[in-house]
């Protein structure tokens, strides 16, 4: 839970880091755009089975490995002393917060008819 930043943030926290992440890098299906602007969600902080959050003084390296067997991987990021924060596309940027109930629980009826 908490998607991509909920992990990050997880790492960082769990290593005594802190950090700097571009969204603009990480990449997003866009199906899963769409459903988020349809449901009013961050998909960011959605749940993001299948992904994995490594850090590496090599991501290159490491991103060429991966691709040779045929694993995408993008470096959105950096690990270093301080806050945990976000750069966004526009030049604006926030703080990195601890992650919430999943996204998912958002879009959840309270109640059925």
């Amino acid at each position: 839970e908490g998607g991509v930043l909920g992990a990050v943030w997880e790492l960082c926290t769990a290593s005594g880091q802190g950090c700097e992440v571009q969204t603009g890098k990480i990449p997003v299906h866009p199906s899963t755009t769409a459903a988020s602007e349809v449901y009013g969600i961050d998909p960011l902080r959605l749940i993001a089975s299948g992904s994995m959050i490594l850090a590496t003084d090599r991501p290159d390296s490491l991103i060429d490995e991966l691709a040779k067997e045929g694993i995408a991987c993008t470096a959105i990021g950096t690990v270093e002393p301080g806050d945990c924060r976000i750069q966004h596309p526009d030049g604006t940027s926030e703080l990195l917060s601890p992650p919430a109930a999943d996204e998912l629980y958002k879009t959840t009826p309270t109640s059925y008819y």
